[in-house]
């Protein structure tokens, strides 16, 4: 089925494959999230930044806007199977939006700020109008500037890939501090002017009160009780972000930090036997929930076949 979907995509398909297609995807809940989960992939293929909306039951407050989708809490981390990878139902985008654009309800999302309010071990995945990925934890607020999505006013947790955009700064605001970057990938809470901000990805820095620090991949740095920010340092970053579950973001990233990550967090080994596709950049936001999801998704993505045995995945061209 996976091919015809593809061929539809491609506008290669009959009438009669179309309604073939059509009611299939209507047999069962499961053949359309299956069928949704291929057309992320291929969206993911083409690397746009596209504008997708799940299937999701919101539960997440609705502040300021609508259109929002809120997934269920992270899983814990998996175990790879033995799998052939190919175009198997992969990556699940939970939620993307642009300012200026319209919702998935047609209302103009630059009508107001928009806001993001999580409740409980509720989670919610935003791709910001500039195309910076968002995961917002749970008992969190984030708050958007409606005029410029490179600032953004943080309470609770979440987690950053921020678009590289040149000479642009962005800008996190918090009461314990302020974070400006570039273009990095990061995971920040702040509660009760506390803060801990661990660099997972590029370098970050820091401002609170009258102090700075610029924080590099690898490190941390806290402020406790609205002081100065504590001196850079080595953390364990698989260990920080464990709370993400099975979520990944990825902003520009090379294929050979990628594999350092899936080996880092999920102890999935991949072997990348190209030196150009090693250094081939993947961007997009994979929270599959399955191991074969989650490299299926980043294998097709880089226009790469992958093949495994045991725990391991080999890559090629």
């Amino acid at each position: 089925m996976d091919e015809l979907v593809l061929r539809s995509l491609k506008g290669e398909t009959s009438d009669a494959e179309e309604l073939a297609l059509k009611a299939w995807r209507e047999q069962s809940p499961a053949n359309e999230t299956h069928y949704q989960e291929v057309i992320a992939v291929w969206e993911l293929r083409k690397l746009q930044r596209p504008l997708l909306e799940a299937s999701a039951v919101p539960t997440a407050d609705r502040v300021l806007s609508r259109g929002w989708r809120s997934d269920k809490p992270a899983r814990a981390p998996f175990a790879l199977k033995a799998i052939a990878v190919g175009l198997a139902a992969a990556a699940s985008i939970v939620l993307a939006f642009g300012l200026g654009q319209s919702s998935s309800r047609g209302r103009p999302l630059h009508e107001s700020p928009l806001e993001l309010v999580t409740n409980g071990s509720e989670m919610v995945s935003a791709r910001l109008g500039d195309g910076t990925i968002v995961r917002l934890g749970g008992e969190s607020r984030l708050k958007l500037n409606a005029v410029d999505t490179r600032e953004v006013w943080l309470e609770g947790r979440a987690f950053f890939a921020v678009a590289k955009q040149h000479g642009r700064e962005f800008r996190v605001h918090s009461s314990a501090g302020e974070m400006v970057v570039l273009g990095t990938r990061f995971d920040v809470e702040t509660r009760n002017r506390q803060l801990k901000l661990v660099v997972v990805e590029g370098r970050v820095r820091l401002t609170a009160g009258a102090a700075a620090v610029d924080v590099g991949a690898g490190q941390m740095t806290e402020v406790v009780g609205g002081g100065p920010p504590t001196v850079a340092r080595p953390v364990d970053v698989a260990g920080a972000v464990e709370w993400l579950g099975s979520f990944v973001a990825f902003e520009a990233t090379p294929m050979h930090q990628v594999a350092g990550e899936l080996q880092n967090r999920f102890g999935i080994t991949l072997v990348v036997e190209d030196s150009l596709l090693a250094s081939r950049p993947i961007t997009g936001w994979f929270n599959g929930h399955t191991a074969d999801g989650l490299v299926s998704a980043i294998c097709f993505a880089a226009g790469a076949r992958c093949t495994t045995a045991g725990s391991t995945v080999r890559m090629r061209q």
